[in-house]
């Protein structure tokens, strides 16, 4: 995070997010986690179609925390 952090400080990039397919919960923990150190995302991807809804459902298991969180949207 120290080296992500410098390099928004020096303009080398603009937003800080993460990315991931595996399991809602996984992005969960990445949120709580980032809460607990005072940091918040600027993005979050996730993949979400038609067949989310049938297992592990990132709609159902992370989208409503997103919308608790202010800063976090979904792109």
């Amino acid at each position: 995070m120290e080296a992500v952090l410098e390099a928004r400080k020096a303009g080398k990039v603009r937003f800080i997010g993460f990315t991931g397919h595996k399991s809602p919960d996984t992005h969960l923990k990445m949120l709580d986690t980032a809460a607990k150190h005072g940091f918040t995302f600027d993005t979050v991807q996730m993949p979400l179609n038609v067949m989310d809804a049938h297992f592990n459902s990132f709609e159902r298991k992370f989208c409503p925390s997103c919308s608790r969180t202010p800063s976090a949207f979904l792109a």
